[in-house]
């Protein structure tokens, strides 16, 4: 009877976790298309040559008429492959749901074991699922900005875009360099798991040269963050 109550618990929170990640996915990608749809009717300062007056309007009546229909299924479709790959990791969900600690800290960071084993993969899973949506996020928007005619570069003007632009797209990069340096804050925990010396683990290279590295890269990418 426990351990039907134990799978029980364990199928409800895997589910449970499955569609609160799909959740966060669609409202972010509906807030995301919901202000794309909004600064693209702000036009770029003018600029010769490009396209003739009237022949690129701002947003078109059918244009922002079509993509509140396009949102739902696009924001559907992405949260639903979010909720794939989450579920695909059940393991990783479970380690981390029923994490134990083994009372031995490492000699380096001072984590327990069990950190190792059950929470530092899952963390790994939301890092690299955070970075890899901010990037596609980005690249996205760049794409539609720039064909809707409200986002252009050149050497001699350099960036063009509406303000409301600019604020969306800097958004979405703090969110991918965010998520970039809590990578480089996780990546050095797998310095445990070095094989580059004579032994598994961090080695004398490791230690004194990989690890100040990363940190020398986390906290560029923290400054380029503040500097943005």
């Amino acid at each position: 009877m426990r351990t039907g109550n134990s799978l029980r618990r364990t199928t409800i929170e895997m589910a449970s976790a499955s569609r609160a990640g799909a959740s966060v996915k669609t409202r972010r990608t509906f807030a995301n298309l919901a202000l794309a749809t909004r600064f693209t009717g702000q036009a770029t300062a003018p600029r010769a040559p490009l396209v003739p007056s009237g022949t690129r309007p701002k947003a078109s009546d059918a244009s922002r008429a079509a993509t509140p229909n396009l949102m739902a299924p696009l924001a559907i479709l992405l949260a639903l492959i979010l909720g794939l790959v989450f579920y695909s990791q059940w393991d990783t969900l479970l380690r981390f749901l029923w994490s134990q600690t083994y009372g031995e800290v490492d000699p380096i960071f001072g984590q327990d074991i069990g950190f190792y084993l059950f929470r530092l993969p899952f963390l790994e899973l939301l890092q690299n699922s955070l970075l890899t949506g901010s990037w596609i996020a980005l690249a996205l928007l760049l794409v539609g900005y720039h064909y809707a005619g409200s986002f252009r570069t050149s050497w001699q003007a350099g960036i063009e875009a509406p303000s409301g632009v600019l604020w969306h797209l800097s958004a979405n990069l703090a969110l991918f360099l965010l998520a970039l340096a809590w990578g480089f804050y996780l990546d050095r925990f797998a310095l445990l798991q070095s094989s580059r010396g004579v032994v598994h683990g961090a080695g004398y290279t490791d230690r004194y040269v990989v690890l100040p590295a990363i940190w020398v890269m986390l906290g560029a990418t923290l400054g380029f963050l503040v500097v943005l």
